[in-house]
């Protein structure tokens, strides 16, 4: 059976970076999230994370993928132990941690010693074709999203062995993340949305509603469930009555919305590359809070609440991993739009790039200077911006040399008074979002040849399909 895996558009950027609708440097008054601390001691694909009191536990998608940060002085966080697969998400009950390692199955950890994380079981699923995403216990079964298998039901039982029992298989199956309240899983569901199955005798799907987008995690608050949708933002769903689940919001996000996280009224989620707060007080009508745009690529979030009682946000990103408290940051705190640059192919010519400098703290905000590697020039070396108030920097690269590089923003934020925006010219091998696409040729369905500048200033769409 051949099915569409992707549609893919490409634009030729025209190196003006022009803000897309809704993004961040476009909301009024100043953000709701203050950074209390990063640690970047693993620079690699930090996917998820689950907090649990004073431990963030991490999955990371390469090398050892189950590790602990001891968050308890978010000035100070500290990496512990580091175990197990390369993982995509993880969740934690007690003393338990189960980690999901898509291919490779899940492990199941002990983690009752303060964080030091030790393998005391694991099953890894026959074949290549089962793909472990995510999943949540419920008295004695794990119940783990299975992807295209649906959700596969493991026997916690210590006394017995940790293997599969069953198997729930849905109408449709691209199950990602799965939780459990009142005798239900909500699961979600991939392109298909929602699904809901009654945990009776025979765990029968009861429900499923279609949504936009890709849902691809999923947390429950009482009657409301909300959900993920990749490109789609964040959905809630009224679940009073399980078997009829009502669609109540979307909310926009600024980038695919990846993993979250949810405590009280706080949800938050990493959407590529922005962490972004939501209050969910009102679950009709969701209100984004907060935003940051954190050093790479922001793919999870959670919420948690520390031994001192603080509410904290944890976000994984490609570079490490960051805390912040759910609150206005009462100083200056920058941000700079767009994160990376690619001038493309510059050669002899000038290219001009408009970068937008925001202040999305409570206080006034100084940025002293802009520090610019060779053949990268600034139009502006200093200025001031109000809370809430933003500027646009002319950023123009000139000559034949390559630039794989960052710019510096020095400035009073207490948190951040060394930015740096990731810059690039002539670096053909390796293009970032937002280049001109490299030229390509192919022969297209009516059998003439295509190169892709051929279209320059057009919308190319390229379909991949695939067999199995």
């Amino acid at each position: 059976m051949t099915r569409l895996l992707a549609a893919l558009a490409a634009f030729f950027a025209i190196l003006s970076f022009a803000l897309p609708d809704g993004a961040a440097l476009a909301q009024d008054g100043v953000d709701g999230l203050r950074l209390l601390g990063r640690n970047e001691d693993e620079f690699a694909h930090q996917m998820d994370f689950h907090v649990a009191g004073d431990v963030a536990y991490a999955s990371v998608g390469l090398g050892l993928g189950f590790h602990a940060y001891d968050i308890s002085d978010p000035d100070n966080i500290t990496r512990g132990s580091t175990v197990g697969h390369a993982a995509w998400r993880s969740h934690v009950e007690g003393n338990l941690a189960y980690s999901f390692a898509h291919d490779l199955g899940v492990q199941v950890f002990d983690v009752s010693g303060g964080g030091a994380a030790i393998l005391v079981d694991s099953y890894n699923p026959p074949g290549v074709d089962t793909s472990y995403e995510g999943g949540v216990p419920v008295g004695d079964r794990l119940y783990v999203a299975a992807h295209q298998k649906g959700i596969d039901i493991l026997n916690l039982n210590p006394a017995e062995t940790f293997a599969p029992i069953g198997r729930i298989v849905l109408e449709d199956n691209a199950c990602w993340n799965v939780v459990e309240s009142g005798g239900y899983l909500y699961v979600a569901n991939g392109r298909f949305g929602l699904s809901v199955v009654h945990l009776s005798g025979s765990d029968t799907e009861v429900a499923a509603l279609d949504l936009p987008g890709l849902a691809n995690d999923v947390e429950v608050s009482g009657d409301v469930v909300f959900l993920s949708l990749a490109a789609e933002g964040i959905a809630s769903v009224d679940v009073s009555d399980p078997v009829n689940p009502v669609l109540l919001d979307i909310a926009p996000t600024l980038g695919n919305a990846f993993s979250m996280g949810l405590v009280g009224d706080v949800l938050a989620v990493g959407s590529y590359p922005y962490l972004e707060r939501f209050d969910v007080s009102d679950p009709v009508k969701i209100q984004r809070s907060g935003w940051d745009a954190t050093l790479v690529y922001a793919m999870g979030a959670d919420v948690g609440v520390t031994s001192s009682g603080d509410t904290v946000i944890v976000v994984a990103d490609w570079r490490g991993m960051g805390v912040y408290a759910p609150e206005h940051d009462p100083e200056g705190d920058i941000e700079v739009w767009p994160a990376r640059l690619d001038f493309g192919a510059v050669n002899a010519a000038t290219r001009d790039s408009a970068v937008i400098v925001r202040n999305n703290g409570a206080g006034s905000l100084t940025v002293s200077s802009i520090n610019t590697p060779a053949g990268i020039t600034a139009s502006t070396g200093g200025f001031t911006l109000g809370p809430g108030e933003s500027r646009s920097v002319v950023v123009s690269a000139t000559g034949p040399d390559m630039v794989r590089s960052t710019i510096e923003y020095v400035s009073n934020d207490p948190d951040e008074p060394s930015t740096i925006q990731f810059v690039y010219k002539n670096n053909t091998t390796f293009p970032q979002m937002g280049s001109v696409a490299p030229d390509f040729t192919l022969l297209g369905t009516d059998m003439q040849m295509h190169s892709l500048s051929d279209f320059r200033g057009k919308v190319v769409y390229l379909e991949f399909g695939a067999s199995w």
